[in-house]
């Protein structure tokens, strides 16, 4: 297991970062973790004491390639896109325009299949920590 927290060591793109820590301090393939920046520190609003720093979460991801000392991690997130819905209108015989005039013309709906897209980290930073999930 991890001693200390990790690290976003390197950016790759929206989706995928390099954390500092790797086999030899206890990571596998396929561990989770939440990427996480530090925020600012909240005040209580009764005690005007501090509550700590915030944590501005990033995303979770998981180890993808693992190395001696570094790992890299990838959202494993994902976002469900909607699909799409058609109406055709049908006539049961002659013109389309009176068919609906009359209220006789059948609509039918038809729904496209959505999509699902891996979620994106967000703006995640050099530094940012990764604890495990």
């Amino acid at each position: 297991m991890i001693e200390t927290l990790a690290r976003v060591a390197r950016v790759i793109d929206e989706y995928t970062v390099v954390l500092n820590k790797g086999s030899a301090d206890g990571v596998q393939r396929n561990d989770k973790f939440l990427i996480y920046g530090v925020g600012e520190d909240v005040i209580d609003p009764d005690t005007g004491e501090s509550l700590g720093a915030l944590e501005m979460v990033r995303g979770t991801v998981r180890v993808e390639h693992l190395q001696e000392r570094v790992c890299t991690v990838r959202s494993n997130q994902t976002i469900k896109i909607p699909g799409r819905k058609r109406t055709i209108e049908r006539k049961p015989g002659g013109s389309l325009s009176l068919a609906l005039a009359m209220g006789t013309a059948a609509r039918e709906e038809i729904e496209y299949d959505g999509s699902v897209e891996d979620k994106e980290l967000e703006k995640p930073a050099v530094g940012d920590y990764a604890r495990p999930y």
